[in-house]
């Protein structure tokens, strides 16, 4: 199975409504890293040249190919990405090699195939907190 690594930058207000379409669009789990800095196209400085800007979140989700187009829509939708200065951001980058997500792909895997996972629970695609 071919897979991307989407790596979003979203304002913190807009956190779980970007987490929780994400969900819903077909992603299985996602690594949130919270209170990331950055510059813009111009560096903006205040009080003795520190940058007070808000901080925002990483959020970083390891996909199927098949999925990411549908699920960047819906992480752009529900996140202002609108292109404005204070939306977010969300690009993608082909994974070429993984290790570590074999039960997550045995689990969708025979979800996809037979419905339900193969040992009989549920693959949990709950809204994330």
């Amino acid at each position: 199975m071919k897979r991307k690594l989407l790596i979003a930058f979203i304002e913190d207000e807009y956190v779980v409504d970007v987490m929780d379409a994400a969900r819903a669009a077909g992603a299985t789990g996602s690594t949130l890293i919270r209170e990331a800095r950055g510059e813009g196209l111009r560096a903006r400085s205040g009080l003795f040249g520190l940058n007070f800007d808000a901080c925002r979140s990483v959020l970083m989700l390891v996909v199927l190919a098949e999925h990411s187009d549908q699920i960047i829509k819906a992480m752009a939708d529900a996140g202002n990405f609108d292109g404005s200065q204070r939306g977010g951001l969300v690009f993608q980058v082909d994974v070429e090699r993984h290790v570590g997500l074999e039960r997550q792909s045995q689990a969708i895997s025979s979800e996809e195939l037979s419905g339900s996972p193969s040992d009989g629970s549920t693959l949990d695609r709950g809204p994330l907190q």
